[in-house]
């Protein structure tokens, strides 16, 4: 059984054309700027120097943005991830699981630093979550001009 057609006018279809128009060329509040994010682990010689490194997070401006701090990563490996919304930007280091054997008794806490490129220059509101820590923190940097 064939289903029933739904004629549609043309004028109905220009108004819905029209007021379609002014929503496609607004952005979604939700949408959100990528950056990009490069993350290295820091390997120090002795616990000594390990304690030495922020264990909050500490956020560093200039030309790049900078975090510094310790990401619980367990047998994994840190990962970052980075995301800006107007002047604020969230960066979130998380641990990835690796198909390693892992004793579950581990327990290893890993110094990163994350720098961010791509951020034009001006103020930043940085909210940074490091894996392992229940809060996040929150800091300001100024990126320069290159």
């Amino acid at each position: 059984m064939p289903l029933p057609r739904r004629h549609v006018s043309l004028a109905q279809a220009f108004r819905v054309l029209i007021a379609a128009l002014p929503l496609a060329a607004c952005s979604s509040p939700t949408d959100v700027d990528p950056l990009s994010v490069s993350l290295r682990t820091i390997a120090f010689a002795t616990q000594e120097e390990l304690e030495q490194w922020p264990s909050s997070p500490v956020v560093q401006g200039g030309e790049r943005l900078i975090v510094r701090g310790r990401a619980f990563v367990g047998c994994g490996r840190p990962e970052a991830e980075v995301r800006r919304w107007g002047s604020v930007v969230g960066l979130q280091v998380k641990a990835v699981d690796t198909d390693r054997i892992c004793l579950g008794i581990m327990a290893t806490w890993v110094a990163v630093e994350a720098t961010v490129s791509g951020l034009e220059p001006g103020a930043y509101l940085v909210r940074v979550g490091m894996e392992g820590l229940s809060e996040r923190t929150e800091g300001t940097a100024t990126i320069g001009r290159r």
